[in-house]
């Protein structure tokens, strides 16, 4: 299974744990080169996409990246229960297109 990592936290996600993504057969590809991803991608369970991020929606369409599943990152809700997707909102129609599932993770310091 393959999933896509726009961005890492700070802190590193489940994700970035070796033993749980050669225990459960994931692989990760990131566009940026995270440090929590720093031991993943040294033992090959992780794949670095050099891409600007402004490239990615047309990568996604035209199938270049082909994925199992989407994480990205929102904020926490407002008080209407919304959650931001800051700068992943651009790849969000790209994904649905492409029938990427998406998983967000909540990150307590966005905006």
């Amino acid at each position: 299974m393959s999933a896509i990592s726009p961005s890492g936290p700070d802190d590193p996600p489940p994700y970035a744990d070796t033993g749980l993504l050669e225990a459960c057969g994931l692989r990760v590809t990131t566009f940026f080169p995270v440090p929590a991803l720093r031991r993943a991608l040294a033992a090959g369970l992780a794949d670095h996409v050099p891409a600007s991020f402004a490239s990615l929606p047309m990568l996604l369409r035209r199938g270049f990246i082909q994925a199992d599943v989407a994480l990205l990152q929102v904020s926490q809700p407002d008080e209407h229960g919304r959650c931001s997707l800051g700068p992943s909102a651009a790849l969000v129609p790209a994904l649905l297109e492409s029938g990427i599932p998406i998983i967000a993770e909540m990150n307590r310091r966005a905006i």
